[in-house]
């Protein structure tokens, strides 16, 4: 099993275009759509298009307010990658570290731009500049190294 364990914020849209939306008084999809987010969720999709083995386990923060079925639904073809999502009640970290442990998953990539949320040396990081994400030629190159790895 080869696992991405994918952030939303600064990984599938710029992080600077959130807002918290359980305030926002608008459902989660008309805010998705408001905002036109998750826009950068193709560029990832085109990657993982000849590697069917490739799985996603969401440990955004939005894994806190969202059920698993609506993220999948906002990830257009991502969607039916999604394997589940990270312990809502622990840190990033240590919910993709108590994934790993609980499903014993041996290949994974941790998508992310928050450097302050992991130790240095996190084991299998991207860390996406936040204003650029998976668009970043650099960040392509990186997770299609890790696809070619297999």
């Amino acid at each position: 099993m080869r696992i991405i364990f994918l952030d939303f914020d600064g990984v599938l849209h710029k992080a600077t275009e959130i807002v918290d939306w359980p305030t926002s008084g608008l459902s989660l999809s008309e805010f998705s759509e408001r905002l036109q987010l998750f826009y950068w969720a193709p560029y990832l999709a085109g990657l993982l298009e000849a590697h069917s083995e490739v799985q996603i386990i969401i440990h955004s923060t939005w894994r806190k307010q969202c059920a698993v079925e609506q993220m999948q639904a906002l990830l257009g073809p991502l969607g039916p990658r999604v394997l589940g999502m990270t312990h809502r009640g622990l840190l990033r970290v240590e919910s993709i570290t108590d994934a790993i442990k609980r499903h014993d998953i041996q290949d994974y990539l941790i998508l992310d731009d928050d450097a302050g949320a992991f130790p240095e040396g996190t084991t299998g990081l991207v860390l996406c500049d936040p204003l650029t994400g998976v668009s970043d030629p650099h960040t392509l190159a990186r997770i299609e190294a890790w696809l070619k790895r297999a």
